[in-house]
């Protein structure tokens, strides 16, 4: 009998162990949030640094990019900083890439209304920028005027937001005075 308390004790502990170590090889939550927090600053820094351009943005962006697909795929993107750095990311997609689709925009999108309805003010803003982006390359009308364009004269200036869209409108999505 003592030796079957032993035995089964034993195995328990092992159990434990292995449900112990399983746990801890998951990653957490917060070590997900502290990564695409940090893909997001690094993609911020090569685009306000200056020090980084042409080919070499195009391939950070793509690493950032896959990176963050891989947490998404994973269902590990769900905070809503997470869901904005996330489309953030996205936004920067080069569509002179290969592996660019449109949809990657709308994705951006997406992810960008999940984190607005979530409370996260900076994505109101994101969430036009980003089918403002979509509708740019695809040959499509901006409706906000968030990117830039060139106008006939070779400048470059922000697009006219959409004839319905009133002052307070546009300021729901933290596009003020123009």
């Amino acid at each position: 009998m003592l030796l079957k308390r032993i035995a089964l004790m034993v195995g328990v502990s092992c159990g434990l162990a292995l449900v112990g170590w399983a746990v801890s090889a998951q990653p957490s939550q917060s070590s997900t949030s502290d990564e695409l927090k940090t893909l997001f600053e690094q993609d911020q820094i090569d685009r306000l640094g200056g020090t980084v351009s042409g080919s070499n943005l195009s391939a950070r962006d793509l690493a950032r990019r896959q990176r963050m697909l891989e947490l998404l795929a994973a269902g590990e993107v769900t905070t809503p900083d997470d869901l904005y750095h996330a489309a953030f990311l996205l936004q920067h997609s080069n569509p002179a890439h290969p592996d660019y689709t449109p949809e990657l925009y709308l994705l951006a999108h997406t992810l960008a209304e999940a984190a607005a309805f979530e409370g996260h003010e900076e994505a109101r803003w994101l969430s036009a920028a980003t089918l403002d982006r979509y509708l740019q390359f695809t040959g499509g009308k901006q409706f906000f005027g968030t990117q830039q364009q060139q106008d006939d004269k070779g400048e470059w200036q922000r697009g006219a937001p959409h004839g319905y869209l009133t002052a307070e409108l546009l300021a729901r999505f933290g596009l003020g005075e123009r």
